[in-house]
């Protein structure tokens, strides 16, 4: 059983030590305007790499529930044919990593915590 929360934990713990390293920088409030132009010119100096470093940011920025907007608007620097692609993608991977955190984490937390509403949830599909 420890196996299965292995990952989840190491990517919760990825993820909070992201947290905070971004607030030890100074960069708690990371969507102003100075910063989105900091970030805007590092993915320009980043080449060929610029797309997935966007990607990645993106994904742990949802991750670490940052609002989806200025992820949208600063991928739109990469252009409407690629900067959509590109925002979709980050969000989406975002959402859904968070999504498969939330539910190989709780799972046996909520077993143990609720057994009647996994009993019930049981019935109706597995939890």
């Amino acid at each position: 059983m420890w196996r299965r929360l292995l990952w989840p934990l190491a990517v919760l713990l990825v993820l909070s030590a992201a947290a905070v390293v971004l607030h030890e920088l100074g960069l708690g409030h990371i969507f102003t305007r100075e910063n989105m132009e900091a970030l805007k010119d590092l993915l320009a100096r980043a080449g060929i790499w610029g797309p997935l470093l966007y990607l990645a940011l993106c994904i742990v920025g949802i991750a670490l529930m940052s609002p989806a907007l200025p992820w949208i608007v600063l991928g739109a620097m990469f252009g409407v044919a690629y900067g959509i692609p590109l925002a979709s993608a980050g969000i989406t991977l975002g959402a859904g990593a968070c999504f498969l955190m939330a539910r190989h984490t709780m799972r046996p937390v909520l077993r143990r915590l609720a057994p009647m509403l996994c009993g019930a949830i049981s019935s109706q599909g597995e939890l």
